[in-house]
């Protein structure tokens, strides 16, 4: 009978053993709105920008200057008192397949982390043949310091 209530002991303790809570255990980040602005792959080989680039707009001016680089469409009116604008711009590209996209925004103390997916044709894949320039511009409302997060996916062919 001995035996039997050690075996049962371990069992027990073992089983109850993984109830305890954790305090280690990590609590999400939370997220931040933000709100597209615009968006696309827009190309005009006079007034796009050849390189990649991610910007922080943080006055209308500079705002309605920059969108204009992409769209003609009339810019909205931004509270730059309470929030900013990032512009994340791929550069470039000699072919359809390409696109980028602020996925979401964390905030983690007085840091803002914007996580930007990227995706790309593999080579060899078929793609359009033409030039094309994707971006995004997005209003964050909050005014403090954004780092990019960058993850890059290639698309393979069907």
């Amino acid at each position: 009978m001995k035996p039997f209530r050690i075996i049962l002991f371990l069992f027990v303790t073992s089983t109850l053993s993984g109830c305890i809570n954790k305090s280690s255990a990590e609590s999400p980040v939370p997220e931040i709105e933000f709100q597209e602005l615009a968006g696309g792959q827009y190309v005009d080989n006079q007034r796009t920008f050849p390189e990649k680039q991610f910007k922080l707009i943080t006055s209308q001016a500079s705002y309605n200057e920059s969108l204009l680089i992409y769209s003609n469409d009339d810019p909205a009116s931004i509270d730059f008192i309470n929030g900013q604008v990032l512009l994340v711009d791929m550069g470039l590209k000699g072919s359809g397949g390409y696109s980028i996209k602020i996925k979401s925004i964390i905030k983690d103390n007085a840091t803002l982390t914007a996580l930007v997916e990227s995706e790309s044709p593999a080579e060899g894949c078929p793609a359009d043949a033409v030039q094309t320039n994707p971006y995004q511009f997005v209003y964050i409302p909050s005014k403090e310091e954004v780092f990019i997060n960058e993850s890059r996916t290639v698309i393979q062919c069907d």
